[in-house]
């Protein structure tokens, strides 16, 4: 634990000592060890809140408790914590999360698509069906499929492999060791190479990804944000040799075909292409929002705005860059992409600030790749995988490619 966790478990058992019939402090108790990632206690003391507490525990307790069990891979425990909980609620969307994710976890495959499945037909129109829990869904559904038809799965992966097709264009992204996992594409095209920028000298390739070294950047040793944000900005320089190249985030999995949207972009002729932001309409509503959720240092950010107010720049749309296409051999792709990293380098490394500000600097058009209500997140051709997404099931896939 750290020193902050263990001073708060001190504290929670001294109460718990005093007051031994407070489910409160109880659940306290159970949740402190969760946060200090230490399951094995978690599950301990979840099961004695469950002996002592069973009648005033409400449903996302007993959620708490079923995800600490699994946590511990104590299967059999979450499983009957989840049955007492659906005997007393009733079948709903939190537990029905709960069922799939313990299926997913007993790794019972056909079982634990079906129940991913279920849970977007059954509850894809209730309030509580968030963008969160879709995402889940749709991950889940679409490693679980690979898992299934591993042999199929292969077999396009030795195809692609094998193909003699000289490829136009570039996936590219790029992460540092510890933050992110490569997410292997669902689809794969023989027209393009998938590569990746990192310093993970244990990622897993699936055999499709290119994998190269993180590029020095002169002045930004060790600042991995923006070595990783050279390469977002800079595609005429790691992907010259391409007709396109795509960035992806790391974090956003290629679930479906993108070469429609390739399609598209291409017959627009314009030279660059991103996501119409579904929530933020200009750079200033972004600033305030990495100032409300702390994202980046606040006198940078307000330096780099209020260099922009001065210039009397205005502005009127905004961007989401978690995927992005470009013309690499267009000399605009060339003028802007150097005035944002120009930006990123000056100011903050939060991307989206500055990318229409470089665009509109150089009077570059761009092309709405998304446009609301579709955004990155719904659209059926990508998949956000949040930090809340347990990732094992990608390390069994891992296993079943290598089977």
């Amino acid at each position: 634990m750290t020193d902050d966790l263990s001073k708060a478990d001190t504290l929670i058992a001294r109460g718990k000592k005093q007051y031994p019939k407070s489910s409160a402090i109880a659940v306290a108790f159970a949740r402190n060890a969760m946060e200090a990632g230490n399951a094995k206690e978690a599950a301990k003391r979840w099961k004695e809140v469950l002996a002592a507490h069973e009648a005033s525990l409400d449903v996302q307790v007993r959620v708490s408790a079923i995800q600490a069990f699994r946590a511990a891979k104590q299967l059999k425990e979450a499983d009957a914590a989840l049955a007492r909980a659906v005997e007393i609620y009733g079948e709903q969307l939190r537990l029905s999360v709960e069922q799939a994710e313990n299926l997913t976890a007993q790794q019972e495959w056909k079982h634990a698509l079906q129940a991913w499945k279920t849970i977007i037909k059954t509850y894809g129109d209730a309030s509580d069906f968030n963008e969160s829990v879709a995402l889940k869904c749709r991950f889940n559904i679409s490693v679980i499929e690979r898992i299934i038809d591993a042999r199929g799965y292969k077999q396009r992966i030795s195809a692609y492999q094998k193909h003699d097709q000289k490829p136009t264009v570039a996936i590219l992204t790029s992460y540092t060791k510890g933050y992110d996992t490569l997410l292997p594409p669902a689809v794969l095209n023989p027209a393009y190479d998938y590569i990746v920028y990192t310093d993970d000298d244990e990622a897993n390739d699936y055999g499709i990804y290119q994998i190269r070294p993180l590029p020095k950047v002169e002045g930004f040793d060790g600042d991995g944000a923006r070595v990783i944000r050279y390469i977002k900005s800079q595609p005429h320089k790691v992907a010259k040799d391409y007709d396109v190249a795509v960035w992806i985030d790391t974090n956003i999995m290629i679930a479906g075909d993108i070469q429609p949207m390739l399609v598209r972009f291409l017959q627009s002729g314009k030279p660059i292409a991103s996501s119409v932001h579904p929530l933020r309409t200009s750079l200033y509503d972004e600033y305030k929002a990495c100032l409300n959720h702390g994202k980046g240092n606040p006198k940078e950010l307000t330096k780099q705005i209020n260099h922009y107010k001065a210039e009397g720049y205005e502005s009127h749309e905004h961007t989401e860059n978690g995927v992005l296409f470009f013309r690499p051999a267009d000399p605009r792709v060339r003028a802007a992409m150097d005035e944002w990293w120009h930006q990123i380098c000056t100011y903050s490394s939060r991307d989206q600030l500055s990318f229409l500000y470089s665009l509109d600097k150089h009077h570059v058009p761009w092309y709405k790749h998304t446009v609301p209500p579709m955004n990155v997140r719904n659209n059926p051709v990508f998949i956000l995988v949040s930090h809340h997404i347990e990732l094992q099931v990608l390390r069994e896939l891992e296993k079943a490619l290598k089977a």
